[in-house]
């Protein structure tokens, strides 16, 4: 691409930018660098500190990318389902998604080896406040006050990430490849089942202590 189309079209090079550090940044953590990523982009490196400010800076817009993408996928789940359904719809958007692109569960890996640190400077909060109020009504229409939104959520995101995140060992512990569609099908079925029994659950436990439950998000 000529340089001076490049900087006629800013936005199609701030995402190509993006999109190359996703995948080094997948591939490699922070620890990738900025002349490496401008080689692949085919981009100045002038341009990504022009974008990002700093490779810090390009590390958090990928990390934001990654929650954005997320909320996508979490986006307009049927309002008039029943929690059971919602819950195992919501497991089987993840896992389809996650199946499909394979850098979001590194980014997040390399992020937790980094305590976070990166995260907490970026608004990511607020991409889970709708799913989290979808819950939260969901929960009062099945009268099963026991349940918590977060950490019902945290049940839903823990059952799908795992089979991702340990994909390589999970397939060498049972010798068998879990990404197969097979597999992957029967995996997505069990998941679904389990959230089905937790939401259906007896109403009769303690009444949930989340964020959500004390009326912290409107």
């Amino acid at each position: 691409m000529d340089e001076a189309v490049k900087q006629r079209d800013p936005e199609r090079s701030k995402h190509r930018i993006l999109l190359t550090a996703e995948q080094l940044f997948a591939e490699k953590g922070p620890a990738a660098g900025v002349d490496l990523i401008a080689r692949k982009s085919g981009l100045n490196k002038r341009m990504i500190y022009h974008y990002f400010g700093s490779k810090a800076g390009l590390w958090q817009a990928v990390l934001l990318r990654q929650y954005e993408k997320a909320a996508r996928v979490e986006a307009d789940l049927p309002p008039d389902k029943s929690l059971s359904d919602v819950t195992a719809e919501l497991v089987e958007r993840y896992y389809r998604f996650l199946a499909g692109d394979r850098v979001f569960v590194k980014i997040l890996m390399h992020e937790n080896l980094q305590r976070g640190r990166s995260v907490r400077k970026i608004p990511v909060a607020h991409t889970k406040f709708p799913l989290l109020a979808a819950l939260e009504k969901s929960i009062r229409a099945a009268r099963l006050p026991h349940l918590d939104p977060d950490n019902l959520l945290i049940d839903c995101l823990a059952l799908c990430f795992f089979y991702f995140s340990n994909a390589e060992t999970l397939a060498t512990l049972f010798e068998t490849d879990l990404q197969t569609p097979k597999n992957l099908g029967r995996r997505i079925d069990h998941v679904k089942q389990i959230v089905r029994m937790i939401t259906a659950a007896d109403s009769a436990g303690p009444a949930g202590t989340g964020a959500a439950a004390r009326g912290e998000r409107s």
